[in-house]
């Protein structure tokens, strides 16, 4: 595998990665720490939002499991000010696009391994990537491991800043828009809605 590559993070980033890399002849190696179990526990709660310009230019990827169409953005800020821009795309069944995306880089080669990546070493040759099953050796790397990236952490230096999340799914008519509010009550940060299936999550 040391010619090879390996992408630390089944996610959005990691599996779109492994799909244009694979398509290309190169080796690839995908590991992530969450089982089967804990993956659709764990991408359940995150966005799933794309535009169709997106899919455009990811060219390999087409929109698949879609919940929802989106028309618009709306930005609302303090003093009632409000900003609408057209923007067509998708909220998907975030869970069902990644084994789709899954699926299409185990059919073009990809290795899956299920383990915690605990440290990430440069070498002469590429990179030792370190996990609590086993050792992976690779020419290079890619860090789609999140907030708290070993790769990020071990190669780059970098810590992440955090921040509070809370999603609600609530009982309320979808409308085809995302929708964020940004408000003094939340101290910098944000709200945002969207349509999530027949319900709306905020």
């Amino acid at each position: 595998m040391e010619d090879g590559t390996v992408i630390v993070g089944s996610g959005p980033a990691g599996l779109s990665a492994a799909l244009f890399l694979s398509s290309k002849g190169m080796r690839v190696t995908v590991i992530d720490r969450l089982s089967d179990k804990g993956f659709p526990i764990y991408h359940a709660v995150c966005g799933a939002g794309i535009s169709e310009a997106a899919f455009r230019d990811l060219d390999l990827i087409e929109p698949s499991d879609i919940r929802n169409r989106i028309q618009r953005t709306e930005m609302l800020f303090p003093g009632d000010i409000a900003v609408t821009m057209k923007v067509k795309g998708y909220v998907l069944d975030r869970v069902a696009f990644l084994r789709t995306l899954r699926k299409k880089c185990e059919a073009q080669g990809c290795d899956f391994v299920t383990d915690e990546v605990v440290s990430v070493e440069r070498k002469e040759s590429g990179f030792l990537t370190k996990g609590r099953k086993g050792e992976y050796p690779s020419k290079y790397i890619i860090g789609c491991d999140g907030a708290h990236s070993a790769v990020r952490r071990d190669i780059f230096g970098s810590r992440p800043k955090m921040m509070p999340v809370d999603e609600f799914i609530i009982d309320r008519p979808c409308e085809e828009v995302f929708r964020i509010i940004i408000a003094e009550r939340y101290h910098g940060l944000y709200e945002w809605s969207f349509p999530a299936g027949e319900h709306t999550s905020i």
